[in-house]
């Protein structure tokens, strides 16, 4: 089914919510850079539970590659962040300072899509912010997950084969 209609008064409802974290990421190097080192450097908690699942991550909002110091993952879930438990009293600090400005950068650059029947979304999870805004009624949302070493060894063998390797 498709996701609920757009009305005057909810003009989002159920709409899918989409952010760049590379594109975050460097909004804030460019902007906020206090901020983008402490999202960096800091490995925030992040836990989500329901029902027979709880999963849970710590890890820094931001990682860098180790050599050209570019980002290769975003890693933020405004709902899903646990308690700052795993951070120093400073860092508790330092996150309530530069949590304003990573979301006014989220913000930015969020940008909506309605899907229709038979549309899908592709998302490297690692990259991209993605959500639903809220609504009333009914959706039908399938989900599929693959990993990034999949693709990519896919990848380097179809290229090796278009190679005549």
């Amino acid at each position: 089914t498709a996701q609920p209609p757009a009305t005057a008064s909810e003009p989002l409802a159920g709409a899918t919510r989409l952010a760049d974290g590379y594109a975050v990421a460097a909004l804030l190097r460019s902007e906020a850079p206090a901020a983008f080192e402490f999202f960096c450097r800091a490995p925030l908690p992040f836990q989500h539970v329901a029902g027979d699942v709880h999963v849970s991550a710590t890890r820094p909002v931001f990682t860098l590659d180790r050599v050209s110091g570019d980002v290769v993952e975003f890693c933020y879930n405004e709902t899903d962040r646990a308690p700052l438990d795993t951070l120093s009293f400073d860092d508790v600090a330092a996150f309530y300072e530069h949590e304003g400005a990573l979301r006014r950068a989220i913000g930015r650059l969020e940008r909506s899509v309605r899907l229709q029947p038979s549309e899908a979304i592709v998302v490297d999870n690692r990259r991209v912010m993605h959500g639903r805004f809220g609504f009333s009624g009914k959706r039908h949302l399938i989900g599929c997950y693959l990993t990034a070493d999949d693709w990519r060894s896919r990848l380097r063998v179809l290229r090796r084969r278009a190679a005549g390797e």
